[in-house]
């Protein structure tokens, strides 16, 4: 996520100070992509514009008061962040609603309601409400698409690995420089202790 908050500071200095006043407007093929996804345009006179082309094939909106929403189709995930800091703020994907605190991001049963102040919320939350559908009537695919479909028992067993993986990873990452804990060499070089 680093690497690509990196790329998305160009496109949130854009919203640095406010909305563009340089007679900028959202390229048709930002307009286009838009549209391809069932996002409709903004409303004229709503404080919000975009949509604009960011890094990594990713669309921006932008509100006069610093909101700036990033959605990546390909994924597909809309980030939530604040031009005045450049700290994303919250997360929404098929998979749920995200809270981010500096380097946690952490999932939420259901949405903050100041999310849905940010720029073009409700269309970006219908179109991860459409994806999410289409994965349900695929038969579970896997979110990030996987190329095909899975059978429902399939899925059930996949998910369950994944949530065991899961706490695995929570289990060594919780141990990590805990007292007692084994320390690993690779090569000869410390790599760790869980």
């Amino acid at each position: 996520m680093r690497r690509w908050l990196v790329g998305v500071v160009v496109v949130m200095s854009l919203a640095c100070g406010g909305l563009p006043s340089n007679g900028m407007a959202p390229s048709p093929r930002a307009m286009a992509t838009a549209s391809a996804l069932g996002i409709p345009p903004v409303t004229p006179g709503s404080g919000v514009v975009g949509p604009f082309e960011g890094p990594e094939g990713s669309l921006a909106w932008m509100s006069a008061d610093g909101k700036v929403s990033f959605l990546l189709p390909e994924v597909p995930v809309v980030w939530m962040a604040r031009s005045d800091t450049g700290q994303f703020v919250y997360g929404l994907a098929p998979q749920g609603f995200f809270v981010v605190k500096g380097d946690q991001v952490t999932q939420v049963a259901d949405p903050p309601p100041e999310m849905a102040t940010w720029p073009h919320a409700e269309p970006l939350a219908g179109l991860m409400i459409t994806v999410l559908q289409r994965q349900i009537a695929a038969g579970g695919a896997p979110p990030t698409g996987g190329g095909g479909t899975m059978d429902p028992a399939t899925y059930a067993v996949m998910s369950q690995i994944s949530a065991s993986m899961h706490e695995t990873n929570m289990r060594i990452i919780d141990n990590i420089g805990g007292v007692g804990c084994t320390e690993y060499y690779e090569d000869g070089v410390f790599v760790g202790c869980w």
